[in-house]
């Protein structure tokens, strides 16, 4: 058995977000980074055998912004992540955590299952992972998609509802692996 570890180094972790209501005109569809997190795979060959993510919440970075009705100002980004970590309840549980329970090979590569925790909800979440082959080495994406409400998280909203983060919130992985 052999242990990859990656980290910010090989890669970005980053939330995708989208708004939606009858005033999403107005808002802004987010990609927002999570500067300090780690992977560790463990393979049997060069099946994955069980993976494990951990992100620390404090790293949330807005890095970028569209739609709106006007780009999105420094305060205006400091308030967005003030809002996200409060919705996250990042000071009781500064984490968010996934670990594998089963691992399925996929057609592009494999398809994790596993155990999501965030906010001191954990429920079950599938991660699709896409591997290929590159000159810098391996490029590895995996993504997901996390429904807010079923972690306990109110999605943000302002203008009396109108204007709404969608639940449906993306996660997106990419790094690169250099291979052996």
């Amino acid at each position: 058995m052999e242990t990859l570890r990656v980290g910010p180094a090989q890669g970005a972790l980053t939330l995708h977000t989208r708004v939606e209501g009858r005033a999403a005109m107005a808002g802004h569809s987010l990609t927002i980074a999570i500067a300090d997190w780690w992977a560790t795979a463990t393979f049997d060959g060069a099946a994955p055998e069980s993976v494990e993510l951990t992100a620390q919440l404090l790293g949330l970075t807005v890095i970028s912004a569209a739609g709106g009705v006007k780009p999105l100002s420094d305060k205006d980004k400091r308030s967005i992540r003030d809002n996200a970590l409060a919705s996250l309840k990042a000071r009781e549980h500064p984490e968010i955590t996934f670990r594998s329970v089963s691992v399925r090979k996929a057609p592009n590569g494999w398809t994790l299952l596993g155990d999501l925790a965030i906010g001191g909800t954990s429920r079950q979440c599938a991660v699709d992972v896409a591997v290929s082959e590159s000159v810098a080495g391996w490029q590895i994406g995996a993504s997901a998609s996390v429904v807010q409400t079923e972690h306990g998280i109110k999605p943000y909203s302002a203008m009396l509802g109108s204007l709404r983060v969608s639940d449906r919130v993306g996660v997106q992985l990419d790094v690169t692996v250099p291979t052996p």
